[in-house]
């Protein structure tokens, strides 16, 4: 399992953009709500240690992909209730306050 991986460095924030590698270039709609796997997501192809560890430099995290939000919950840094479904693929967003 390999996950794709983008960061970002906004004024002082690092945002780091992460999915599962199956969802690129994918758009799932649900009501009003719109999900595009894209470019925004496509960085490098990770080992899921190497992913678990830029989450450790990131201010902001924007995740998609079940795969993607195991790994997150499994470091501690969310719960799967707390993340949102589109179409069945979820989707979370982290702003860290440190």
């Amino acid at each position: 399992m390999v996950i794709w991986t983008r960061q970002y460095k906004v004024g002082s924030d690092i945002v780091l953009a992460m999915a599962d590698q199956g969802l690129m270039d994918k758009r799932f709609e649900q009501g009003e709500m719109i999900l595009e796997i894209s470019s925004f997501y496509r960085g490098k192809l990770v080992a899921p240690e190497q992913a678990a560890k830029l989450t450790g430099s990131a201010n902001i995290i924007n995740a998609v992909g079940e795969k993607t939000i195991k790994l997150l919950s499994d470091a501690g840094l969310i719960t799967k209730e707390n993340s949102k479904t589109i179409e069945g693929v979820p989707h979370i967003q982290i702003v860290m306050v440190r």
